[in-house]
């Protein structure tokens, strides 16, 4: 089935949260740094570069168009790489010096981006862009979790640990998202949906894999890790 691009002022505003998970992730960057006494603009250049080379990588990949013609294979492989790579972003030294530094009510706030990408997701559903199993009009609930993080962010700066309510709220939707855009994926054992998910075959909605799934998973490793340090 044809992939229907939703309109120009949708696809504005999520080019615009990408930039944002991307600026709150550089800044982050800086600010470790700065606080370790290293060199922040240029360890800001060096990772700022590898991440969008690796975002340029995905692109292509996507732009190929191996990924459609070869779909039962190749697209579950290629979000299992993407989300690797966040992983182990997250547990090298780059995530270390984030939990060092980062204010654990920093780290819960940066999950309300999802909010208004779950709005952007639903006006694509209604425009006919993606099935209405990926809104929370279906099984994605993730807006959710954007409302918790903006709720608790406040209170997570006096109590730290309660960083732990957010965390696992979002861990439990962000593993739902995974499950309902596998299903709701052109694969043949996927749900029978129209249309099908098809976001990962064109830019620059392929980008909501490595930025925005890709970028909480990042973040709640990193609420993980500063609790689990803080319980030490």
């Amino acid at each position: 089935m044809p992939f229907k691009a939703p309109d120009f002022v949708s696809v504005f505003v999520f080019v615009m949260i990408l930039l944002w998970v991307l600026a709150l992730f550089l800044i982050g960057i800086y600010r470790a740094n700065q606080k370790l006494y290293l060199p922040a603009g240029r360890r800001v250049l060096m990772v700022g570069g590898r991440t969008f080379i690796w975002l340029g990588l995905v692109s292509v990949i996507s732009g190929s168009g191996y990924l459609e013609k070869h779909s039962l294979i190749a697209l579950p492989l290629f979000m299992a790489a993407t989300l690797a790579v966040t992983a182990l972003t997250a547990f090298s030294n780059i995530g270390t010096r984030l939990v060092l530094t980062t204010p654990m009510d920093a780290l819960v706030a940066f999950q309300i981006f999802r909010l208004p990408l779950e709005m952007v997701l639903h006006s694509w559903g209604v425009q006919g862009a993606i099935p209405m199993t990926m809104t929370w009009n279906g099984q994605n609930f993730d807006f959710i979790s954007g409302i918790v993080a903006i709720l608790s962010f406040p209170m997570v700066k006096k109590y730290p640990r309660l960083a732990w309510v957010p965390n696992i709220v979002g861990i439990v939707l962000l593993l739902n998202v995974i499950r309902v855009v596998i299903m709701s994926s052109p694969l043949p054992f996927a749900w029978q949906v129209t249309p099908p998910l098809q976001l990962a075959y064109y830019f620059p909605y392929v980008l909501i894999l490595p930025v925005c799934v890709g970028g909480a998973l990042f973040d709640h490793i990193l609420i993980t890790r500063a609790l689990l340090r803080k319980d030490q």
